[in-house]
């Protein structure tokens, strides 16, 4: 059998073809990794411990955190007719004070009852404001007598700065 060749040319022409189809795929580019997403943002950090200030932090600045509470104690002498009350503040950056008094005996905390009642136990005047927003606050109290309103016989002032939480 003889072999024209053109069908020769033919052959040798399909087999490069098929032998090129049996080689390694040429290579691709890499696809760039798909984005990651972004991780998410940290939590608001925690509110910090309530502040709790005495009769020995007049005139002195308490830093407070939005949400954070300022708890004023004050000694009281209610037998001798003197009580505290708030005179100035709080402002737009603390809460209206809750005010409670604690009598020097282990009784727990009750809302504050008028000072001008005979016998009145002494104890602590304690005031809780919140820190509400940014900004700088003056609070200022006075101990007064209900019978002598005009005349204070002590003053406690406090400059109390919430920053930003």
């Amino acid at each position: 059998m003889q072999i024209s060749r053109r069908h020769a040319g033919l052959g040798i022409l399909l087999l490069g073809l098929g032998a090129a189809g049996c080689s390694a795929p040429a290579p691709q580019a890499a696809a760039p990794p798909a984005p990651q997403p972004a991780p998410p943002p940290p939590p608001p950090p925690p509110v910090s411990e309530d502040e709790t200030v005495g009769d020995d932090a007049n005139g002195t600045t308490v830093h407070l955190h939005p949400g954070q509470k300022l708890i004023v104690r004050l000694t009281e002498n209610r037998a001798a007719g003197y009580n505290w009350r708030l005179a100035s503040g709080p402002g737009a950056h603390l809460s209206k004070p809750e005010r409670t008094f604690e009598p020097e005996s282990a009784a727990p905390p009750v809302p504050a009852p008028p000072s001008h009642v005979p016998g009145a136990p002494n104890g602590t005047a304690v005031f809780v404001f919140t820190a509400e927003r940014p900004g700088v606050a003056s609070v200022q109290f006075v101990q007064y007598s209900p019978w002598h309103r005009h005349s204070t016989r002590r003053t406690f002032r406090l400059r109390v700065v919430v920053g930003h939480g």
